[in-house]
């Protein structure tokens, strides 16, 4: 353990699977996806969950401004973005 500015940093280990099913039904579905900055992150943690990413479009302008487009229903999910 380490302490830093009187914090207490304890590093642990995550169980190779998820303890729980990460959906129950259709209609209460967990849906991820992950944004440009850290594709890799985003797809170790589907692994974890038992999950795949969304699909989506991402394009960039000229201008630095970014367009996002989901490309499946996401009606009654519960739905996470990764971009860390």
């Amino acid at each position: 353990m380490k302490v830093l500015r009187g914090l207490a940093v304890i590093r642990a280990t995550l169980p190779i699977q998820a303890p729980v099913p990460a959906t129950t039904n259709d209609h209460n579905r967990l849906r991820l996806f992950s944004g440009s900055a850290n594709v890799p992150l985003a797809t170790e943690v589907a692994r974890y969950l038992g999950l795949d990413l969304g699909p989506m479009v991402r394009k960039r302008f000229a201008d630095g401004e970014l367009y996002v487009q989901i490309q499946e229903s996401i009606r009654g999910c519960d739905v996470y973005l990764i971009q860390p």
